[in-house]
């Protein structure tokens, strides 16, 4: 199974932070290997519709949307959250949206006053971090951990122990005489060491 989370090769050409001359090179060879391996591949699980149109998965494919719920947002309204906390992870880049985030968060915030917003991860581009900055320095409810150079760790010193059981959950599709479970079902794997 093959996840499709975004369309790699595409980011590679007009997002990837490459140099310009390497990235059609790069992009060509991610479409490349996603397309001599799509044989052996059973079933492709697709982010968006647009990614159906990829020409290596034929009709091998379900479509999983991660789209919010009108009814998660009137459920949220109705619980009369006075603070809620907001969380964006990973690369905070213009190019993948942190302006837009962080637009929506102020409106909210224009609402929800006692809202905050915490940014965590790294910002790989002059332009984001500035933005960023002039955005954490005007709203005090805006924070950043991590930055130009991402998220700090902190080294752990002390021995894990080792797992004796090993769970494994594989979501599958399948047909079901359950009404529940007629869209979605789910497989569990257990290994032991």
């Amino acid at each position: 199974m093959y996840d499709i989370q975004e369309n790699y090769q595409l980011n590679i050409k007009y997002l990837s932070p490459l140099p310009t001359f390497l990235k059609p090179l790069a992009a060509a060879w991610v479409r490349l290997s996603e397309t001599i391996s799509a044989p052996f591949i059973s079933h492709f699980t697709l982010a968006e519709n647009s990614y159906t149109a990829l020409p290596f998965i034929g009709t091998r494919w379900t479509v999983l949307q991660n789209k919010a719920l009108p009814l998660a947002v009137r459920t949220a309204q109705k619980a009369n959250l006075n603070a809620p906390v907001f969380l964006v992870t990973g690369t905070l880049s213009l190019t993948y949206g942190v302006r837009e985030a962080i637009d929506a968060f102020l409106k909210i915030h224009e609402t929800i006053p006692g809202s905050q917003l915490h940014l965590c991860g790294k910002v790989p581009d002059k332009k984001s971090n500035q933005f960023i900055a002039e955005t954490i320095s005007s709203h005090l409810y805006v924070t950043l951990t991590g930055g130009s150079d991402g998220v700090p760790t902190r080294p752990y010193n002390l021995p894990l122990p080792k797992p004796t059981l090993v769970w494994f959950f594989i979501p599958t599709i399948r047909p079901s005489t359950n009404a529940s479970q007629q869209k979605f079902g789910s497989t569990c794997r257990i290994g032991c060491r």
